[in-house]
């Protein structure tokens, strides 16, 4: 499916967003399993089977963890809002999800009048709710402005665009305790991501951005709003993990993201997994974690990086003493990266992590099974007895 084909926002929301849909990879929505189709969700075609009215029939239901500090809420209409209040002022609870839930805007305006109040939780997140958008996002953004508790603030799958994204960053001025914000696969657009990289240059406070998946919008060719979140960051010292999976980096903005990366001190974690960024985006990124002193862990799966890409990756991996961890499940040029890896790379602490290493092409091949083998009594890649 090219990029002509991807639904947009709206119409994601109008046609699949009101149907019930599981999946036993949290971090699969339907949006995304449809779009970019895996047999491994085949099960997405029984969408167009179900009865779109389903959701805004089906009775509320709650779960709690055995110490009850975390709490989800599927379909809770406006009624049942008023009647979390005291969720928010007392008891244990830590963290709160909202997946799926039927209420309006203005059962999310009184949630979040609600949260003003709140002196116990700690994490919010809002999955899958339709009503979550840009006037929503203002109310939410109004009692940021007050609230001391919450560190973590996320949505996923909503509504929210650069309209709601303006104000959650202007609450932020005056925020001094939230530290993770997740906007995920949210249309949020170019100026979303501009007015947020704005914020990033001088925010002192949250050391969590996840923006993957926002790709898949009306607004897919965010390229210049990516690279602005990429500039701030050479200048931003609190931020230590960055997502930007799916996004529709290309071999440019990797380019733009290896150059933060020279000068960039904070930054931990990042990740870039799926997108197609090819030989000189993963040129550009080796390049610079030849010299990156911080970083520990990057995910790099799914991103058809071939053979001199991983050759890249395994000179780079000679230099960097500091790097923990690197994801690489679906890599193209697995055994090339590998035998490089094995022949050089023997004495060093470096964790490999190789899920889903039969999506390498080359699997099982005799030889590239027993390079795998020999890093794994070399203790280089410590997972592979248990994927």
């Amino acid at each position: 499916m090219d990029d002509s084909e991807y639904f947009s926002g709206e119409d994601y929301f109008e046609q699949f967003h009101a149907w019930p849909f599981t999946c036993e990879d949290s971090d699969c929505s339907p949006f995304w399993a449809f779009a970019e189709y895996d047999e491994d969700y085949d099960h997405v075609d029984d969408m167009f089977d179900m009865d779109p009215d389903w959701q805004s029939t089906a009775e509320p239901w709650e779960t709690t963890n055995s110490d009850e500090t975390k709490k989800s809420y599927a379909h809770l209409p406006d009624e049942d809002c008023e009647k979390l209040k005291e969720t928010f002022t007392s008891g244990t609870t830590r963290a709160i999800t909202f997946d799926g839930c039927t209420f309006s805007v203005e059962g999310c305006k009184i949630l979040a009048k609600a949260l003003e109040r709140n002196e116990t939780l700690t994490a919010v997140e809002f999955s899958f709710v339709l009503a979550v958008g840009d006037e929503s996002c203002k109310a939410l953004a109004d009692m940021l402005k007050v609230n001391k508790t919450l560190n973590s603030i996320e949505f996923t799958d909503c509504c929210v665009g650069a309209e709601g994204c303006k104000a959650l960053v202007n609450a932020l001025e005056c925020n001094t305790s939230l530290t993770r914000l997740g906007l995920r696969s949210c249309p949020i657009g170019d100026e979303g991501y501009k007015v947020l990289a704005n914020a990033l240059k001088t925010n002192t406070t949250l050391a969590e951005i996840d923006l993957a998946g926002n790709k898949y919008y009306v607004y897919q060719h965010c390229a210049e709003g990516v690279k602005s979140i990429i500039s701030s960051l050479e200048k931003n010292t609190t931020l230590k993990n960055l997502k930007l999976e799916r996004c529709g980096i290309d071999a440019e903005t990797c380019e733009a993201l290896g150059e933060m990366l020279q000068v960039n001190r904070t930054i931990t974690h990042f990740s870039i997994a799926e997108n197609a960024f090819g030989y000189e985006g993963c040129e550009a990124l080796a390049l610079a974690l030849h010299s990156n002193k911080t970083l520990t862990s990057v995910w790099l799966t799914r991103c058809d990086i071939d053979d001199d890409g991983c050759e890249e990756l395994a000179d780079m991996l000679k230099l960097n003493k500091t790097l923990e961890s690197l994801w690489l499940d679906g890599m193209a040029g697995a055994a090339s990266f590998t035998f490089c890896l094995a022949s050089s790379f023997e004495a060093s602490s470096l964790m490999l992590y190789a899920y889903s290493i039969k999506a390498c092409p080359l699997w099982p091949s005799t030889i590239f099974v027993s390079m795998l083998l020999h890093l794994k009594c070399i203790h280089v890649l410590r997972n592979l007895a248990d994927r």
